[in-house]
């Protein structure tokens, strides 16, 4: 019976030292695994210049950033970083594709959650690596919806990283990180070169043969899938005698680490050390039935398992001591003394005395059993040292005996990390996610209550320089700007960050707005002064936009979105007002209303909210309406009424004019079909910006050819200024285009552009139509007769017909006839009018005499 309850005493003393390295290895795994996904969810937050999201731009944005992360990629052995739209489908920088929507990590990521996935073969498709891969994957967020996902792809022979000096030999010479199906990812003993591993997927039971029969790998199996939480689990072989130790990781695909007992484990010599106990026990009590031999059996018993576990600890690495709740440790040997730099014979110090990790840690409450502690010591020759130390056992006065392990080199690799995720590696200020979580905590503590200045400091020409001078001189002029910066918020007691694309923002907090206009002063001084990169003399233009919340934001707390959106607003108008300008309350309120308007007009295609108005055009020689000009209108459910000068600009700012364009191509051609059968042309106008478009000249002429429509029955209007500023000849090619389809070409609002004649020449349009400025009093102007004669005979030698636009009286109407100007269209004619009254109006119209009661 005693050796009976010795033996269950020794194995729970083990299965509590096995547990506790073991939860030792999972908890330093599960923090490298979650350092990585820490650092790709910093990635994932982008906040750029754009006042309108869209998951489309954003996720773009989010690709071009990746640029800038190549380093970040090699140093943490990533195959590649890729980033998937809501369905799944991702994008290669050649041009490819592939979808990774039917992988469980992207739907649990696209739910929200980081995670991992199983080993899995390349999601791209690039099969050049035979092996198995590994993803990491995080949620990319605008706002509360989730938009896409961002993954890191990794070969499994870099897999061995999560595992990398890690050495549990107390009772595990080997460790195995698997997948949910137990394929191993990553291994630790089974291969003594660090430099081989496994090169396919394989079933960490493969690895267990010689010491689990068929029966115990299946129940072994069955166990660990039903294992969900965080627990160490443990298996004892009852064939081999073998010990194995399972923990699910946290933040992973029911990833787990697996640690296997060795054949010279503390387990196996405490079994085979007891069994000679038990004997020579057996033997001495037959022999002598003596209580002194008994003593010393106990002693030399005790002496013996001692020599063991140290020689087995000072290979693990492991240190066993006693820790007090005030921060005292004892009963530690010469070795943890020495690394902590203290003299080998020191038997006692006190953790408070060492501890410099900025927060006091002793004294501490009654430690209990489990608990653990991650401690920075600083040692008389000035390193820091990290330690995590597990408490396996605790007193019930608080005391607790406790392993520590020396976990210094991954501290260091995680600062690394950290410095990699929240500092710019080019300026070295602190990045935009720091300066997210910066004004998120300022917020959270001020609330609406919450004051603050941000100047937001964009550099002009950094296309420029980059063109001009070399990719290297404008990191050097980044770096530069980034010190003046830096300087200006060291001497008003701001704060500098570094933001993307090379802006810089200030942060000053302060309620008293005086030293504001200092502040804009000193940084564009230090800016504006010139400075010498290389052999290169340099002048940086820079505007700085300035937002102060109580202004204009009352009551009411701001987020971190609103600071970069108006931040954002403001350095694009200082651009617009000499470099520099303060956003206030009625700047805030019209660009408000001028996003809206632009957010409405987006949508306005698709409602119905558009529709075309035609205004004839009359042709005075056969008495009759020969054509119609299509004038889009906007009549907004929230806006009412919006004039074309109005949305159309906005509408070429945004891009939306393209759209827009095809849509008033596609209604043109479906209303030709019933003018042309009336011998009256339509025609629209095409923007400049359209023209731009490389396949303008193909859309256009496929449509009108597929059409049916009889040759002239439409026509286009195009600017002066879209031929102009040297892209004549690309215009020349796609008008001719065109024009081979059977449209007409019309030069509309002639004298207000920058052309000439010998750009008209060159396009070969068959009508001018002469801006209605030259009209408007043209009976009663001597210089207005002449310069409209001048432009009528130009016109006529090139073969061109003219029109006069903006006819509004008999007198007008009367003065361009005799100057030779046949084609009328003014509101002396007909006002623009929807298709249903100019049908009407075609159909009452017979000459213009008919006119005179109107």
């Amino acid at each position: 019976m005693l050796l009976l309850r010795t033996r269950e005493l020794y194995m729970e003393q083990d299965d509590a030292q096995t547990d506790s390295v073991v939860s030792l290895a999972a908890n330093i795994v599960g923090e490298r695994i979650n350092t990585r996904i820490q650092m790709l969810s910093s990635i994932t937050r982008i906040h750029s210049g754009a006042t309108i999201r869209e998951p489309r731009r954003v996720l773009a944005e989010l690709k071009e950033r990746l640029m800038y992360y190549a380093k970040t990629k090699n140093d943490m052995n990533y195959k590649h970083l890729s980033v998937a739209d809501a369905d799944g489908e991702v994008t290669t920088p050649e041009g490819g594709s592939y979808n990774i929507g039917a992988y469980d990590f992207f739907q649990q990521a696209l739910r929200g959650s980081a995670t991992t996935s199983s080993v899995i073969s390349d999601p791209s498709g690039d099969h050049r690596h035979c092996g198995g891969f590994i993803a990491i994957c995080v949620p990319v967020h605008m706002g509360a919806e989730v938009i896409g996902t961002l993954s890191a792809v990794m070969d499994l022979r870099y897999a061995a990283l999560f595992l990398k000096d890690i050495n549990i030999r107390y009772n595990g010479a080997v460790l195995f990180l698997v997948d949910r199906e137990n394929t191993v990812i990553s291994n630790s003993g089974v291969f003594r070169d660090l430099n081989m591993y496994v090169s396919a997927p394989t079933n960490v039971f493969k690895f267990m043969g010689g010491i689990l029969s068929e029966q115990e790998r299946g129940e072994l199996a069955m166990q660990m899938a039903s294992a969900g939480d965080s627990s160490v689990y443990d298996y004892a072989s009852k064939s081999t005698g073998r010990f194995i130790s399972y923990v699910t990781l946290p933040h992973t695909n029911n990833w787990k680490l697996i640690a296997v007992s060795s054949s010279n484990s503390i387990r196996n010599s405490q079994q085979k050390l007891l069994m000679t106990l038990g004997i020579t026990f057996v033997v001495l009590a037959l022999l002598l039935m003596t209580i002194i031999l008994v003593v010393y059996f106990y002693a030399w018993r005790s002496s013996r398992l001692q020599h063991i576990s140290n020689a087995m600890l000072n290979t693990t690495g492991l240190h066993l001591l006693t820790l007090h709740p005030s921060g005292l440790a004892e009963d530690f040997d010469g070795r943890f003394a020495e690394l902590l730099g203290l003299p080998q014979q020191t038997r006692r110090f006190n953790f408070d005395e060492m501890n410099t990790e900025g927060r006091k840690m002793f004294p501490h409450a009654p430690f209990k059993g489990g608990e653990s502690l991650r401690l920075c010591c600083t040692a008389p020759d000035g390193r820091n040292i990290y330690l995590l130390i597990q408490i396996a056992k605790a007193a019930s006065s608080g005391i607790g005996e406790a392993v520590a392990l020396d976990v210094t080199a991954d501290e260091n690799l995680q600062r690394r990390e950290r410095e990699l995720a929240y500092v710019n590696q080019l300026t070295h200020l602190p990045n935009v996610e720091s300066f997210s979580i910066m004004l998120k905590d300022k917020i959270a503590a001020a609330g609406a209550d919450y004051g603050a200045a941000c100047f937001f400091i964009g550099l002009d020409e950094k296309d420029r320089i980059s063109e001009v001078f070399g990719r290297i001189v404008l990191q050097k002029v980044l770096i530069k700007t980034a010190t003046l910066v830096a300087e200006a918020a060291r001497k008003f007691g701001g704060e500098a960050y570094s933001l993307d694309y090379g802006d810089f923002v200030l942060y000053y907090e302060d309620d008293d707005p005086r030293p504001l206009r200092s502040i804009v002063e000193e940084l564009r001084n230090a800016l504006r002064a010139p400075f010498k990169i290389e052999n290169h003399v340099i002048e940086i233009a820079s505007s700085i936009g300035v937002i102060t919340y109580q202004e204009y934001i009352k009551n009411n707390t701001p987020t971190v979105d609103e600071v970069f959106r108006n931040g954002i607003i403001a350095m694009n108008l200082a651009r617009e007002n000499e470099g520099i300008f303060v956003l206030d309350r009625d700047t805030y309120d019209s660009v408000l209303h001028s996003i809206e308007l632009e957010h409405a007009l987006l949508h306005a295609v698709k409602n119905g909210e558009l529709a075309l108005h035609y205004q004839p055009i009359y042709d005075a020689i056969a008495d009759k309406i020969c054509a119609v000009e299509a004038l889009a209108r906007w009549n907004s459910p929230a806006f009412g009424p919006v004039p074309p000068d109005v949305f159309i600009p906005i509408a070429e700012k945004n891009g939306f004019i393209n759209t827009l364009g095809d849509w008033v191509l596609d209604s043109c051609i479906e209303f030709a079909r019933t003018l042309s059968k009336m011998d009256v042309c339509i025609e629209f106008n095409v923007s400049a910006i359209q023209l731009l478009q490389i396949d303008f000249a193909e859309k256009f002429a496929s449509r009108v050819k597929n059409s049916g429509l009889p040759p002239h029955a439409l026509g286009l209007e195009i600017t002066e200024s879209s031929i102009a500023f040297g892209r004549e000849a690309s215009t020349r090619e796609k008008l001719e285009a065109v024009r081979g389809a059977g449209m007409s070409i019309y030069i509309d609002d002639f004298g207000t552009g920058y052309s000439s004649f010998t750009y008209l020449k060159d396009m070969e349009a068959e009508w001018l139509k002469i801006d209605k400025s030259f009209i408007h009093g043209i009976d009663g102007s001597k210089e207005k007769r002449e310069i409209f004669r001048a432009i009528s005979a130009v016109a006529q030698t090139m073969g061109m017909k003219t029109i006069a636009e903006g006819v509004e009286s008999r007198e007008e109407l009367e003065t361009v006839l005799e100057l030779g100007c046949l084609y009328i269209q003014g509101y002396l004619i007909a006002r623009p009018m929807n298709a249903e009254a100019l049908l009407r109006f075609l159909a009452d119209f017979s000459g213009i005499e008919s006119l005179k009661d109107a």
